[in-house]
């Protein structure tokens, strides 16, 4: 693709693992490539000023989630967390430790492999601990395993995943009573009272039928092309370097996911999220807004 030689810009690529593989591939063709991919190790491990994330990182949502249920819910003694033994759960791990250090706050701990199915040991040590809420750093095939497990359990504490744990294709691979109750950090909740996803999410739909798939990635997604957009014709200019250049000097574009404005020197942009909780509404589990946070 990079070869063709009309390519100004590429967005959309959602996994950290394959932005890790490609990132050096767009810095020497000196194409932006705006991503979606979470990991830590994408600002830490990558040397690349044409790469842009367009997301809340991993160390983003994992601190928010920790904050929200020690300082909004007051769960400020005793924090678990729930975590898989893969670079996505481990990463979170490291921030959430680090922010209950700094808080003061003891943190107990247990890792699974995403291919367990019976998690009664590492959620009994958790009870027995008294913890008073648990993050739950878990991905999309392991949230039917893990919420069953704690509801199952009676692991009554407030809980707090990641985006995984307020998708629609998730959810209903739940039944009601398992997932009711938990708290999720997501780039967008989609149900929030907010002009511009309203009119994203109707334009949407009447394009392509009120039965089509719509999540936040696909609202991230929209949000990045718009972002490039924007700063194409600040560059006037459809040159990489100049597109690069450009991109780095946002200042609060307005994106459906947060206003985008380079974080430190590299690779962030977005440095804030949404809190949302799954409910039972009208028979169906969903998930509703709770608030905005941002950590800068």
């Amino acid at each position: 693709m990079l070869s063709r030689g009309d390519i100004v810009a590429v967005c959309g690529y959602p996994l950290s693992t394959g932005c890790l593989a490609i990132e050096s591939l767009f810095k020497k063709a000196q194409i932006p490539l705006v991503i979606s991919g979470t990991s830590v190790r994408l600002k830490n491990q990558t040397d690349n000023l044409y790469l842009f994330r367009g997301r809340a990182s991993d160390a983003i949502q994992a601190q928010s989630a920790a904050a929200f249920l020690a300082k909004d819910l007051g769960c400020n003694k005793i924090m678990g967390m729930l975590y898989e033994n893969n670079d996505f759960g481990q990463g979170a791990l490291s921030v959430v430790q680090e922010y209950c250090n700094a808080n003061k706050i003891n943190l107990v701990s247990e890792g699974f492999n995403a291919t367990d199915t019976d998690l009664t040991t590492q959620v009994l040590k958790l009870k027995k601990a008294g913890v008073q809420s648990c993050v739950a750093w878990i991905t999309a095939s392991t949230v039917p395993t893990v919420s069953s497990c704690m509801y199952n359990q009676g692991f009554n504490v407030p809980l707090c995943g990641p985006v995984a744990v307020t998708l629609e294709e998730n959810l209903k691979n739940c039944q009601p009573e398992w997932i009711s109750g938990w708290y999720g950090v997501t780039d967008i909740c989609m149900t929030k009272d907010n002009k511009a996803l309203k009119s994203f999410i109707s334009a949407y739909y009447s394009m392509f039928g009120k039965d089509a798939y719509l999540s936040n990635e696909g609202a991230n997604i929209y949000s990045h092309v718009l972002w490039l957009c924007d700063a194409i014709q600040r560059a006037g200019s459809t040159d990489g370097k100049a597109i690069m250049q450009a991109m780095r000097a946002t200042d609060n574009f307005p994106g459906l996911n947060g206003n985008y404005k380079l974080i430190d020197k590299m690779v962030d942009y977005v440095r804030g999220c949404d809190i949302a909780q799954d409910k039972v509404v009208n028979g169906k589990i969903t998930n509703v807004f709770i608030k905005s946070v941002s950590l800068y």
